[in-house]
């Protein structure tokens, strides 16, 4: 019996956020912890994942959605807007538009828009925009906009990384560029 991952994240959310009411002495319904867990589940519609704390696609071609990504996982895209992100992982592009990501992998490119990353690898571009990146390797170009990078490793045949600061590089040529 195949284990249904999306079903398990939704119960695991409901039962955190059941947990903080208990704690706080919020008096409620039962209808409200069955509202909470249709909130919280990874709706499939056609063959994306839509859902508010992210989810798991292994369908080919599958993308995910979702506003507040914890745990994303799809065989093509992963997007997410705003908050924590654990874990985000794609065959294609993955994006946090804001807010810290602890660990980004994509196939394609990598995308952090405003916040801090831990561990961003591409098989494309990594790009931080304005932050702080920990660990950036890619198969393309890396880029940090405006903030820190650590550490970053471009693969690519241009083989550039980008940062307004950098602690440290490493490149297969020597055609290193930093502003």
């Amino acid at each position: 019996m195949k284990t249904n991952k999306n079903f398990l994240m939704a119960v695991v959310i409901t039962a955190i956020i059941e947990a903080i009411l208990y704690y706080f002495n919020v008096d409620h319904r039962s209808f409200i912890t069955f509202l909470i867990f249709l909130i919280s589940y990874p709706w499939k519609i056609g063959k994306d994942i839509y859902s508010l704390f992210g989810g798991f696609n292994d369908e080919n071609e599958g993308s995910v959605y979702s506003l507040f990504g914890l745990i994303q996982k799809g065989e093509k895209d992963v997007y997410s807007i705003a908050g924590l992100s654990l874990y985000q992982n794609a065959g294609g592009d993955a994006l946090q538009v804001f807010g810290l990501t602890l660990y980004q992998n994509a196939g394609g490119d990598a995308w952090q828009g405003i916040g801090l990353t831990l561990y961003q690898n591409a098989g494309g571009d990594a790009l931080q925009i304005i932050g702080l990146t920990l660990y950036q390797n890619a198969g393309g170009d890396a880029w940090q906009c405006i903030g820190l990078t650590v550490f970053s490793e471009a693969k690519s045949f241009s083989n550039r990384t980008f940062a307004v600061i950098r602690v440290a590089r490493k490149t297969k040529i020597k055609s290193v560029v930093q502003i």
